[in-house]
């Protein structure tokens, strides 16, 4: 028996249910900003009907398409300086006018240096101590290069997660910088995280990563 209008729960579950396959795969003819606009819209116009559970499902769940692929409403916003894909986005100008109901979601104006923070320590739990592939490292790049930009500075109740030489997000304070070559070859350097070449002086400052040189103390045997 089919239902019209259909009853918000249904309209939610398969928001929820549309998956990486089935946009690498688009199955209708309309265009796919097209038809999540009208299960936006939808979910709007009946929001006070949609359970408690449910709109905490829409809000962790990656329901908004943007740069190809599904992403959950904290890590889109309507307004992004910079490139941070894979893992941040600017909302796409066609969901302007569903602008209310992102905001419900978690869809915010711009990254704070909060919203940086946080993210880093997201990315840590799931790279589940894996190192980051190239698109990763760069995106995690950027970041902090705003964050330094920003101003920002070491807070010790919540370390600054960094990128060490093998890919590694690591904290900041265990993580160190060196630039002296003839020192590195006298170091185990598996003994010691050294921060990602890719990181500049003023990034590392920022983050509070140690200089190995003045950190270091050798011995004579």
């Amino acid at each position: 028996r089919v239902l019209s209008p259909p009853p918000p729960a249904a309209v939610v579950a398969n928001l929820l249910s549309v998956g990486p396959e089935t946009m690498a795969r688009w199955p209708l003819e309309e265009r796919v900003g097209a038809v999540f606009q009208r299960m936006y819209d939808f979910v709007w116009e009946r929001w006070g009907d949609v359970s408690a559970e449910e709109k905490q499902a829409l809000r962790s769940a990656p329901i908004i398409p943007a740069g190809g692929e599904l992403v959950r409403a904290s890590r889109v916003f309507f307004r992004l300086q910079g490139a941070y894909a894979p893992f941040m986005f600017e909302l796409p100008r066609c969901f302007g006018a569903q602008e209310a109901l992102l905001r419900e979601l978690g869809v915010r104006e711009a990254p704070s240096a909060s919203d940086l923070t946080h993210f880093l320590r997201e990315v840590g739990v799931e790279c589940e101590g894996q190192p980051l592939n190239p698109n990763e490292l760069s995106a995690v790049v950027r970041v902090l290069e705003s964050l330094s930009d920003a101003g920002y500075r070491p807070d010790p109740a919540r370390p600054l997660l960094i990128p060490d030489t093998a890919g590694l997000l690591v904290p900041a304070h265990s993580c160190f910088r060196c630039q002296d070559l003839a020192l590195l070859r006298r170091v185990d350097t598996g003994l010691v995280h050294l921060a990602s070449p890719l990181l500049s002086g003023e990034v590392c400052e920022a983050g509070g990563v140690l200089d190995l040189a003045s950190a270091l103390q050798e011995r004579a045997e």
